[in-house]
C-alpha cells in the first residue's frame, strides 16, 4: 500500500462518526453544550485517524524491514491465512458463550 492510501484509510476512519458519537452529540445537544460535544467528537476522530494512519506506516515499514532480510514474503502469506482464521475462531468462541449463557 502505498502512502496515500494508508493516509485515506485514516481519513475515512477517523471522519465517519461511530453510532456511540451520534449519542455524544444528541446527549450535548440536549443539555446545551453542543460546542463540547462536537469537540469531543472531533477529538476522537482525530485520535482515531492519527492510530489507524500510524498502524499502517508501521506495517509498512516492517514489511520494508522483513522483505531486506528475506523473510518478509513468508511472514506476511502466513499471516494473511492465520489472522481471519483466529478472528473467526474468537467469534466462534464470544457467540458459543452467549448461547451458553
Amino acid at each position: 500500500p502505498s502512502l496515500w492510501s494508508i493516509v485515506s484509510l485514516g481519513i475515512s476512519g477517523g471522519v465517519v462518526p461511530c453510532p456511540t458519537a451520534w449519542v455524544l452529540l444528541l446527549l450535548s445537544i440536549q443539555v446545551d453544550r453542543f460546542e463540547w460535544g462536537l469537540f469531543l467528537i472531533l477529538s476522537f476522530s482525530l485520535g482515531l485517524a492519527l492510530t489507524l494512519v500510524g498502524i499502517g506506516v508501521m506495517l509498512v515499514s516492517a514489511k520494508r524491514a522483513l522483505d531486506r532480510l528475506g523473510r518478509g514474503a513468508g511472514l506476511f502469506r502466513a499471516l494473511g491465512v492465520v489472522s481471519p482464521v483466529l478472528i473467526m475462531a474468537l467469534g466462534a468462541y464470544i457467540t458459543w458463550k452467549a448461547a451458553a449463557g
